[in-house]
């Protein structure tokens, strides 16, 4: 199954983002952009930044938190951007939060209403996991990891779960007084790498999986809470499906990074387990 395109021209797209309004937000990397996607497909700039972002996810109140890694996009190599997490409010420009993660990757709310962002070292196989006071932006490392971390989200049970790149597969994190648990494997990719991921409401967690050099074709993966594989819903077609939403009719959005595109699989999941704070 290819998937129904939603948009395309939008470079090396990330961070899919169904926010309380209905629309779709998505951000791109090498336009150093956030779009939102139209009713007819098409992409809409409601902000521009320095930076190059890479995730998104949206707070109580509207506003839009990016990830943007530091240094050059290798597409466009005379643009250096600051790393850090971002803020976007309607009507206004792009805002720093916390500079402290210096290549952040992803980010989800907690709980707590704090953030909680991957930061791997680009280009190597090791990083962090942040926790970030928005309204402060005071921020704490809770762990440091020898492999690379890439998509994060809490599961119903507020588990936090974490991809890693470089073991290929999630694993799972308790939260409990602020700290966090030794890690547990939770789901083993026998193809493809982690990248974003995304439950639904019966406990499935949707896992976009880019290609490896071994097996350049990349996939949307479905597996259950025991690590079962359940579906594949997309296999092929890319090198790089990027990252995975869920709406609450159980349409999978999917950003495709090679082609510069939002693909949408039509009720071919539950609902989607709706992200905090709106939990």
């Amino acid at each position: 199954m290819t998937g129904r395109t939603v948009a395309t021209g939008l470079g090396f797209v990330e961070g899919p983002t169904l926010r309380r309004s209905g629309t779709l937000a998505v951000v791109s990397l090498d336009h150093q952009r956030v779009y939102s996607i139209a009713a007819d497909g098409s992409p809409v700039v409601i902000a521009e930044t320095d930076a190059a972002p890479n995730g998104a996810t949206e707070g109580a109140d509207g506003t839009l938190y990016l990830t943007a890694f530091s240094g050059a996009w290798p597409a466009r190599p005379e643009c250096h951007g600051i790393g850090g997490i971002f803020a976007w409010r309607r009507g206004e420009r792009v805002q720093p939060v916390s500079l402290a993660p210096a290549a952040p990757n992803d980010l989800c709310f907690g709980p707590d209403g704090r953030l909680y962002v991957t930061d791997p070292v680009r280009g190597g196989s090791s990083g962090s996991l942040w926790r970030i006071d928005v309204e402060s932006g005071e921020a704490e490392v809770l762990a440091e990891v020898a492999w690379y971390p890439n998509g994060i989200a809490f599961d119903g049970d507020d588990t936090l779960w974490v991809a890693d790149m470089t073991g290929r597969r999630l694993v799972r994190y308790r939260v409990a007084a602020g700290r966090l648990s030794e890690p547990v494997d939770a789901v083993a990719l026998r193809r493809g790498r982690p990248d974003g991921f995304a439950f639904d409401v019966s406990g499935h967690v949707v896992v976009a999986a880019p290609g490896t050099p071994e097996q350049p074709a990349s996939s949307v993966q479905v597996f259950d809470a025991d690590g079962t594989l359940v579906e594949v819903l997309l296999d092929g077609g890319s090198t790089h499906h990027t990252n995975v939403a869920i709406s609450a009719a159980g349409a999978a959005y999917v950003t495709e990074a090679q082609h510069g595109r939002v693909l949408a699989l039509d009720g071919r999941c539950a609902p989607g387990l709706p992200l905090h704070p709106f939990r």
